[in-house]
């Protein structure tokens, strides 16, 4: 399925026999939503032709992003923070655990991670793990939203997001996403494709 979108929007549920659909243009036009629902979650993906600042990664600005037993491109397995500040001229990142620790510049395509500064490194026998001017990049790169309790009715409300890599998901990230009542999605300033609300039975 494409979307003519600068970003992609795939939907995937959590309840099984649900299925979900894709607003090219459209959504639902409704004026009552309480017998409708966005799908159980929203997985964003990460689109080279968009900007950094109004990409999904942006939901997560200068968090310090968490993956438990490390990250396979970064060749960590200790627990890895990142943190990636969206909104500068240049977007950076800074990636670290208890035993290195670099900064660079990060962008798109999907995540692009380049090595400018090594600020700490433990020594070992050959490479070391991170070199100035290295390139990691990860692909797919993802921003999964939970919104199995937000309600279509255009407020900001309390969700949590993670940031995947590949099918490594990071720790949960707290944020606010708005979902209108025609199923146009908005998390902080950053506008999403309209989704199709679900409809729910025996909803009050």
């Amino acid at each position: 399925m494409k979307y003519s979108a600068k970003w992609a929007v795939a939907l995937s549920v959590t309840a099984a026999a649900v299925l979900v659909a894709c607003g090219g243009g459209g959504g639902l036009d409704v004026q009552d939503t309480s017998n409708q629902a966005p799908p159980a979650s929203i997985t964003a993906t990460i689109d080279a032709s968009t900007t950094v600042v109004n990409s999904p990664i942006a939901a997560l600005d200068k968090e310090a992003i968490v993956f438990t037993g490390g990250v396979s491109e970064f060749g960590t397995t200790l627990d890895t923070t990142i943190t990636i500040d969206t909104a500068a001229a240049t977007p950076t990142f800074t990636v670290s655990d208890s035993e290195d620790e670099a900064t660079g510049e990060f962008s798109l395509g999907s995540c692009k991670f380049k090595i400018t500064q090594i600020k700490r490194g433990r020594i070992r026998v050959g490479a070391p793990r991170y070199f100035v001017g290295q390139i990691i990049t990860i692909s797919p790169c993802t921003v999964q939203l939970d919104t199995s309790a937000i309600k279509p009715n255009g407020q900001p409300q309390a969700t949590k997001a993670t940031l995947v890599f590949g099918t490594k998901k990071s720790s949960v990230i707290n944020t606010k996403i708005t979902v209108s009542s025609t199923g146009e999605v908005t998390v902080g300033n950053i506008k999403y494709p309209k989704i199709t609300l679900i409809p729910v039975t025996g909803g009050s």
